[in-house]
C-alpha cells in the first residue's frame, strides 16, 4: 500500500523524465510512485500488519467519504516488486525488505522499488522472470507474442474456486473483424467477439453452423482538441485572446455530424440509438432528466429513449491535462459468435471487446463433450492501457 501513498514520493510527476516509450525514468535521488492517491495521504501512521501476514489495518486521520473506492490495488505481488528491485531471491526476505523500506522511508531502496513498480510489469514479449506474470487465479500466462496471441494454461496450484474445464486457452488478436469471421468459419478459432457493423451481422447471418448473439454496450467516441501547442485552438495563436480561441473550438466542433454518424453507423444495428450529450451521466440517469441552463441542453435533448446496459471504463488524467474532448456517439451494439454446439461446457460472455476483434481457442477439455470458452480482453496488445496526457 506504500506506493499508493503520495507521502513517499519526493518529486511531482512533472519532474520525472520519461523514455521514448513513455516509461518513467527516475534519477538516483528521486522517489515517485505511479498511481498514488490523495485518499492514502490521510494514512500517516504505518499500517498494522497481522502476525500471520494475512491482513493489513489502515487508520485514516480524518473522514474521507470515498475511502472504500480507493481500496483497489494493482495485482502485483509485494515479494515480486521488492525481489526484482532489491535483487532478493527469497520471497519472505523480499517482503520484509519492502516493509522495512517504507517503514524507514529509505529513499535509496524506495528509488529502486518505485522504478519496478512504475515500469517493471510493462512488457511486450514473454518475460523471462516468472515473478512478472504471477497469478493466483485459475490460469497463468504461458506464452505471449505482442499483437499476435497469448496463451493461458491451467494453474495447477489453484484450489480456492471453480476449477477450469479446459487446460489451455489461446487468444488471437485480429484487427479485421471479417478476418476473424473467416477464422471462425474455417475452424481456426472457437469463438470471436468482433466490432459490430452491418457487414459483420450480414456475414454471420449467412453462415451455416454459426451461432451468434448481439447486445448493447456503452462506448465513448470522442474528438480531442489540444489547447496549448500553438495550434488553431490555442489562445496564444490569437494574442492570448481566450474568447476567440473558444469560438474557434466551438465552430470546429459544430462541424462534426454527430447525428449523421449515429444514423449511418449505429441505427442500422440498433434503431433507438441516441447521442450521449453529457460527459458526466450515462443515458437514463436521473440527472439527465433536468434542464441544464449552463449548456442550453434541455431534458428532451439529453434523455435517450433507452438506457443500455454498459460496462464503464475509468480514465485517469494527470493534473493540468491540456486535452479537451467532445462526445460523438454513445450506445454501440456488440456481437459475439461461435460455432453451434451442444456442449454443456460453453460459457456465455458478459461483454465483448470494444476496440479489436478477439478470438479464443481452447484445448484439452476435461469433459467428453467439446468445450468452448469465451473471454474478452480489453486490449489488443496485452499491455496496460495508456494513461491520458
Amino acid at each position: 500500500m506504500g506506493p499508493r501513498n503520495p507521502k513517499f514520493s519526493n518529486v511531482d510527476a512533472d519532474q520525472v523524465a520519461t523514455d521514448e516509450d513513455g516509461n518513467e525514468v527516475l534519477a538516483e535521488d528521486q522517489v515517485w510512485f505511479s498511481g498514488s492517491s490523495p485518499v492514502m495521504e490521510l494514512v500517516t501512521q504505518f499500517p498494522e500488519i497481522s502476525e500471520d501476514g494475512r491482513s493489513v489495518t489502515l487508520t485514516f486521520d480524518s473522514v474521507r467519504s470515498d475511502w472504500l473506492m480507493d481500496m483497489q490495488f494493482p495485482p502485483v505481488a509485494a515479494h515480486a516488486v521488492a525481489g526484482i528491485a532489491l535483487d532478493i531471491a527469497d520471497a519472505q526476505e523480499a517482503k520484509d525488505a519492502l516493509v522495512a523500506a517504507f517503514r524507514d522511508n529509505d529513499s535509496a531502496a524506495l528509488n529502486k522499488i518505485a522504478g519496478v513498480w512504475n515500469t517493471g510489469f510493462n512488457f511486450t514479449s514473454m518475460p523471462s522472470d516468472p515473478r512478472v506474470h504471477l497469478s493466483t487465479g485459475p490460469f497463468i500466462l504461458d506464452e505471449f507474442v505482442e499483437n499476435q496471441h497469448l496463451t493461458l494454461v491451467r494453474n495447477e496450484a489453484f484450489d480456492w474456486g471453480n476449477v477450469p474445464a479446459v487446460d489451455q486457452v489461446t487468444f488471437r488478436f485480429t484487427e479485421d473483424p471479417m478476418a476473424a469471421i473467416t477464422a471462425l468459419q474455417n475452424g481456426e478459432v472457437d469463438i470471436i467477439s468482433p466490432q459490430s457493423s452491418v457487414d459483420v451481422l450480414k456475414t454471420l447471418a449467412g453462415l451455416d453452423g454459426i451461432e451468434y448473439e448481439t447486445g448493447v454496450e456503452a462506448t465513448w467516441e470522442h474528438v480531442t482538441l489540444m489547447h496549448n501547442y500553438g495550434g488553431p485552438f490555442d489562445a496564444a495563436t490569437y494574442g492570448g485572446n481566450v474568447d476567440v480561441a473558444r469560438l474557434v473550438r466551438q465552430a470546429f466542433l459544430q462541424t462534426i455530424p454527430r447525428q449523421q454518424i449515429i444514423d449511418t453507423l449505429i441505427t442500422p444495428l440498433q434503431d433507438d440509438a441516441a447521442i450521449r450529450n453529457s460527459f458526466n451521466f450515462v443515458p437514463g440517469a436521473p440527472a439527465t432528466t433536468r434542464p441544464w441552463p449552463a449548456t442550453g441542453l434541455t431534458s428532451s435533448s439529453v434523455t435517450p429513449r433507452r438506457r443500455p446496459s454498459c460496462s464503464s471504463r475509468r480514465v485517469r488524467c494527470t493534473p493540468g491535462c491540456p486535452r479537451r474532448s467532445t462526445c460523438a456517439s454513445s450506445s454501440v451494439p456488440r456481437t459475439s459468435a461461435a460455432p453451434t454446439s451442444s456442449s454443456s461446457s460453453r460459457l456465455r460472455p458478459r461483454r465483448s471487446a470494444s476496440t479489436s476483434s478477439t478470438a479464443a481457442t481452447t484445448t484439452g477439455a476435461r469433459s467428453s463433450s467439446p468445450a468452448t470458452v469465451r473471454s474478452t480482453p480489453r486490449s489488443s496488445g496485452g499491455s496496460p492501457p495508456a494513461r491520458c496526457c
